[in-house]
């Protein structure tokens, strides 16, 4: 059976810390690339204790550089959702041809580091900036980063293998 690879931005914290452990778990090979180098060197090195001392996980590679990363002001992020869903369907329609799937996930409202500090900028405590996130989502509670993770993991498994082309909003429901 040939390796499955995965390749997880922003991976030194939030989302992006708990898809690559997920991966890694799954048993594939995880590429790790963060803007912050020595948080992701950091957290990752943590994974690889917890879950590649046990051998029976993937692995992961810090690929978190200057020489990885190139140029660092050209990164950019598509966050319009018909730029992601325009994009989405592109990719799926030009790789198609060639065995692979091309997939997006939405996150609604996560609590990580970055939502607590939007609390903090806001001058309200985390909390009530969570329950008040959770009053407007159907099943009534924020999302954690392994909400996230577990919906990337189903799109990178064989389970997933017709699935293409398509935005996963992992976000608790639509907002009321």
């Amino acid at each position: 059976m040939t390796e499955r690879i995965a390749i997880v931005t922003g991976a030194a914290r939030g989302i992006g810390a708990a898809t690559a452990r997920r991966l890694a778990e799954d048993g594939m090979a995880v590429a790790v690339l963060d803007l912050d180098e020595a948080a992701c060197a950091f957290h990752m090195t943590r994974a690889i204790q917890k879950y590649m001392v046990q051998q029976q996980y993937g692995r992961i590679v810090n690929l978190s550089s200057s020489s990885a990363l190139g140029n660092r002001g050209q990164l950019n992020y598509a966050t319009a959702k018909a730029g992601l869903q325009g994009f989405t369907k592109t990719v799926a329609i030009e790789l198609g041809p060639f065995g692979i799937t091309a997939n997006a996930v939405a996150p609604g409202f996560i609590a990580t580091d970055m939502t607590a500090a939007t609390a903090d900028r806001m001058g309200i405590s985390f909390e009530v900036f969570q329950n008040a996130a959770a009053e407007r989502i159907p099943v009534r509670r924020v999302g954690n980063p392994s909400d996230v993770a577990h919906a990337i993991s189903f799109l990178v498994s064989e389970g997933a293998g017709f699935v293409s082309g398509q935005v996963i909003y992992v976000a608790g429901g639509p907002l009321c």
